[in-house]
């Protein structure tokens, strides 16, 4: 990713975003947050992609086939006699 972080809102472009998005951005919308900040903000919203976003995958919320919820497999381990 760039070290060319945007200052501004004026700053983010299509090709900032595309780098970070990961995927090819032609244009996107900008909304100021009026109530309860104490400097400015922004929301960015309406991110329009020049080509079909990546798949994004979701984990689901069944638990996985190895055990635990970390996926981590479980294993008994001998006590020392």
């Amino acid at each position: 990713m760039s070290d060319d972080f945007p200052r501004s809102v004026d700053a983010i472009s299509n090709a900032w975003l595309s780098e970070v998005l990961g995927a090819p951005v032609s244009g996107f919308k900008t909304t100021y947050l009026e109530d309860g900040v104490l400097s400015d903000a922004y929301k960015l919203h309406d991110i329009a992609y020049a080509a079909q976003p990546p798949a994004r995958r979701i984990p689901s919320s069944s638990s996985p086939p190895s055990g635990n919820r970390n996926g981590a497999t479980q294993r008994s381990i001998p006590t020392p006699t």
